[in-house]
């Protein structure tokens, strides 16, 4: 599955990571995907955490113009850009989720400690610390 999105609604992507931890019990592997230029924030990091198989691709150049590595931002949760005590808790809720399924502590850490209205970049030792995580070349790099 390839992502570009800025996130969206927490209780659509745990549906959807339940559906990706289903097929992952009866055998069939999971891919995501986030490609140079595009970026998997807030709820999308979710799914990324219930794949099997990680990949993000490394940044490069095309038609002599910079292409960025994919992105992927955690934030706490939040209803209309407010934190409240609910809010607090649920994104505890989901980080316990996300642990087991094999998220970093440091990227926990950063999805805990970032304020709904930041978004904090996870950087290459972050995704490199994630299991089944690949870091690929942009395919479109020119030499």
């Amino acid at each position: 599955m390839f992502v570009d999105t800025p996130g969206g609604n927490v209780y659509a992507a745990r549906q959807i990571a339940a559906g990706m931890f289903s097929a992952q019990a009866k055998g069939i592997p999971t891919t995501i995907v986030v490609r140079a230029g595009s970026v998997c924030a807030s709820a999308c990091v979710v799914m990324f955490a219930a794949a099997t198989k990680r990949v993000v691709e490394v940044g490069g150049t095309r038609g002599g113009q910079h292409i960025p590595s994919g992105a992927l931002y955690v934030h706490t949760l939040a209803i209309d850009g407010t934190e409240t005590t609910a809010t607090m808790a649920a994104s505890v809720e989901l980080a316990r989720v996300m642990k087991e399924a094999g998220t970093p502590s440091a990227v926990l850490a950063k999805l805990l400690l970032t304020g709904s209205r930041d978004g904090a970049r996870l950087d290459a030792s972050d995704l490199r610390s994630w299991e089944n995580t690949i870091l690929v070349p942009f395919q479109g790099s020119e030499p």
